[in-house]
């Protein structure tokens, strides 16, 4: 978390989407005009990347759920322009786990 809040930091004009299978299954995310905000579902632990991105107002922009009603890829941005949904034709086999997904600034 401390480098992406370097990086951020670094380059504080710049946009930034940071995407990947980050494996939370246990969080609800949700944003509203300053960025994410999140509550977890089991458990009392806090997680550093939520709090990282959350303290860095950024906005976490996948709604997709898996088959498993669960959402493992994550993408945050600094953009609340930028939307995200499924693709229904992938140019790969997609998995149960992680559907494939399309990235569309507005």
């Amino acid at each position: 978390s401390s480098t992406v809040e370097n990086l951020v930091s670094g380059y504080s004009t710049h946009s930034f989407i940071f995407c990947g299978d980050f494996n939370l299954p246990n969080i609800n995310w949700s944003n509203d005009n300053l960025g994410i905000m999140y509550s977890v579902t089991t458990g009392n632990r806090t997680h550093p990347i939520p709090e990282t991105f959350a303290f860095l107002n950024f906005y976490q922009i996948n709604s997709v759920f898996n088959n498993f009603n669960s959402m493992l890829d994550l993408i945050f941005t600094n953009l609340n322009l930028f939307k995200v949904n499924v693709v229904h034709d992938p140019v790969v086999p997609e998995d149960r786990y992680h559907p494939a997904l399309r990235g569309r600034y507005t």
